[in-house]
């Protein structure tokens, strides 16, 4: 993506976080769509259609895959993956820990990504192989070179992987939950406190823009139970983390945890 493109792109991200903002203000309109944990407000239908209208002016032939239905076949190999307010729980609840998050895949392989922060106006962005930018500043992360004992990290358990919290919590020094994928990534990447995240069933919306960005910093990302991330999945066990030992401690207590399910 050129560089205006991505310019212009954040600049109408940020538009809508500030009307995100606005939203809260007033009635959000909260519907549960799953359970009580899983709703959606006005503020997702609007962030969700503006981003649709910005694809379909200036990127006609790019495919679309909304969180809240936003749909197109790709005729360019381009598919932009929205998710309008990742942590829409916490954003209707008045906290921080949310984010608007676009993808862009190319042949099913990100090659752009935005996460904008609205409640502490921070946008990360990137474009394969130009380094990930916060707020227009090129950044990296800072080495670490410990493992789970040493860290502080983030979880997303899927309702079915709850029992894991215990096995996570003995290896580590602590194990928070922010309830936003894109919010606890950034925290590894951005050198905000936490040395590794893992979700055990991220949806493709959480991860489009978040793969790209967690690359380009010089952390890792992966599947924990394949050798890439598939979009097409709708629900991806990965973890993200500073360094190598941390990935393979989490890989083993993924791998120890789902042959004791079993």
């Amino acid at each position: 993506m050129e560089t205006g493109a991505m310019l212009h792109l954040q600049n109408r991200i940020k538009l809508l976080g500030t009307r995100a903002l606005a939203l809260r203000e007033k009635d959000l309109d909260i519907r549960e769509k799953t359970a009580n944990w899983d709703i959606v407000t006005v503020a997702d239908k609007h962030i969700e259609a503006g981003l649709t209208e910005y694809v379909q002016t200036f990127f006609p032939g790019d495919g679309i895959r909304g969180e809240e239905g936003a749909v197109r076949e790709s005729r360019s190999g381009y598919e932009w993956i929205f998710d309008p307010i990742d942590g829409t729980t916490n954003y209707a609840a008045g906290l921080p820990f949310f984010a608007i998050s676009v993808g862009r895949l190319k042949d099913g392989v990100p090659d752009a990504g935005v996460a904008y922060f609205p409640a502490m106006n921070e946008m990360v962005a990137a474009v394969r192989g130009q380094g990930t930018f916060l707020n227009g500043m090129l950044i990296g992360t800072r080495p670490f070179k410990g493992g789970l004992r040493d860290s502080v990290i983030a979880a997303g358990l899927s309702a079915e992987h709850t029992e894991m919290f215990p096995l996570l919590r003995s290896r580590c020094r602590n194990v928070l939950a922010f309830g936003s994928c894109v919010f606890e990534s950034a925290r590894v990447f951005l050198d905000r406190g936490l040395a590794a995240y893992i979700h055990t069933g991220a949806a493709p919306f959480d991860l489009a823009a978040v793969t790209l960005l967690v690359e380009e910093t010089g952390c890792l990302v992966a599947c924990l139970d394949a050798g890439h991330i598939d979009f097409g999945r709708p629900k991806i066990p990965i973890a993200v983390a500073k360094n190598e030992r941390i990935l393979d401690e989490l890989r083993e207590l993924w791998r120890a945890f789902v042959t004791i399910d079993e």
